[in-house]
């Protein structure tokens, strides 16, 4: 238990801009298979970083990226949210 407090509390230490910044890099990456994203400026908040994305079928998706990781939700039945807040 003690390791993952320590590592949440490494994580918890990186600069402001730094989930925003990563969340932007790995869209830019993924750009072949993205139409368009737009990172949502009112959740930057330094401790997440949350981006629209439109795919290239044309879903739209939110992704979210935090100290635990990365998660996605959509407002299609086909695919489970990974997310509990609404």
């Amino acid at each position: 238990m003690k390791a993952s407090h320590v590592e949440y509390v490494q994580m918890s230490n990186f600069p402001p801009e730094f989930y925003a910044e990563e969340i932007r890099r790995a869209l830019e990456e993924q750009s072949f298979g993205i139409k368009s994203f737009t990172l949502l400026e009112n959740d930057i908040s330094g401790v997440q970083a949350r981006a629209t994305v439109i795919l290239l079928e044309g879903q739209k998706i939110t992704i979210k990226l935090n100290s635990q990781g990365y998660s996605v939700r959509d407002d299609y039945p086909h695919m489970k949210s990974r997310w509990n807040d609404s």
